[in-house]
């Protein structure tokens, strides 16, 4: 059992965050951002731990995409809001 819990269980939190999160946007959910960057911040801890430098870098680039897909998710349905407002006022 230990080999499963060598790093306190935090690759198998990853592993269950990622995919719910890839689920979630897949289905268009904003949510799954967020799953997304907390199986990223459970990778980047794991890779410290096993002082894989590259994962750690890598999971920092997966969690600024994230949050700018976060973002840019939310600015889109502003603005096609906004034309749908626009189109139906003239």
């Amino acid at each position: 059992m230990e080999p499963f819990l060598q790093y306190y269980g935090l690759d198998w939190l990853a592993l269950a965050f990622g995919l719910t999160g890839s689920w979630l946007i897949g289905g268009m959910n904003r949510k799954g951002f967020f799953f997304s960057i907390t199986a990223c911040v459970c990778g980047f801890c794991v890779a410290l731990m096993s002082h894989q430098y590259g994962f750690v870098l890598y999971n920092m680039i997966l969690i600024t995409f994230a949050t700018r897909g976060y973002f840019t998710w939310g600015r889109k349905q502003r603005i096609e809001t906004l034309q749908t407002q626009t189109l139906a006022a003239e």
